[in-house]
């Protein structure tokens, strides 16, 4: 009989570790930290703050909430909170942070 062919590797397991919700996507909050990290933008959370029952966050200068069901950022803008994207949200952060430094 011919000899057993060799059984191919498992293919490798994609990391998960690396995503907040432990799947293969990346979650609204892992896509917020990683522009954040780009952008050299410190983005936490702020203990014992939340707005509408969902977490604050400081992305550098500005708070923000995450509603990861709408995939919604909002960033508190005066005494309003307000949509905003991405790229808004890091002008909002630098134009706040110049007078700081």
């Amino acid at each position: 009989p011919p000899p057993p062919m060799p059984s191919a590797p498992p293919p490798p397991m994609p990391s998960q570790a690396s995503w907040s919700n432990g799947g293969l996507e990346p979650s609204f909050k892992d896509l917020v930290e990683r522009f954040a990290n780009q952008n050299d933008v410190p983005f936490l959370p702020k203990p014992g703050r939340s707005h509408e029952g969902l977490q604050v966050y400081g992305f550098g200068a500005v708070s923000v909430v995450l509603n990861q069901s709408q995939q919604l950022l909002l960033a508190q803008l005066g005494d309003r909170w307000a949509p905003v994207s991405l790229e808004q949200l890091l002008a909002e952060h630098r134009t706040r942070s110049q007078g700081r430094f």
